[in-house]
């Protein structure tokens, strides 16, 4: 996902990333994730 744009993307169905993998995309933070999802790539607890 290195690059993607997820400004707007709708990522609540989406399977098999990790956070790490989202955050190497660019508006990352803009994207829509499930609750739980959300808040494991916010906490950093996987850094």
């Amino acid at each position: 996902m290195q690059g993607a744009d997820l400004q707007g993307t709708d990522m609540r169905g989406a399977k098999y990333m990790t956070p790490i993998q989202v955050r190497a995309a660019n508006n990352w933070n803009k994207a829509m994730y499930s609750k739980e999802f959300r808040a494991l790539v916010d906490s950093g607890a996987w850094e």
